[in-house]
């Protein structure tokens, strides 16, 4: 299991690279897509909280997944 630490950076780390759409009024984030497109795909959400959230969760499964250490 990923430290609190280690997914909190790379939440940052996420949101830093996630755009707002205007038009769309929507948050939007590719990150986890442009790693792996065949396990991940892009997170959309009007709430910027719920946005967060997602973000969270994916980041975890993420570090999990891929073994990834800090």
């Amino acid at each position: 299991m990923k430290t609190n630490k280690q997914v909190e950076n790379l939440v940052q780390e996420v949101l830093n690279e996630s755009s707002y759409l205007e038009r769309k009024q929507c948050y939007y984030t590719a990150y986890f897509w442009l790693k792996n497109h065949e396990k991940y795909s892009t997170i959309f959400s009007e709430n910027l909280d719920d946005f967060t959230n997602k973000v969270r969760e994916t980041s975890s499964e993420y570090l999990n997944s891929n073994n990834i250490i800090n």
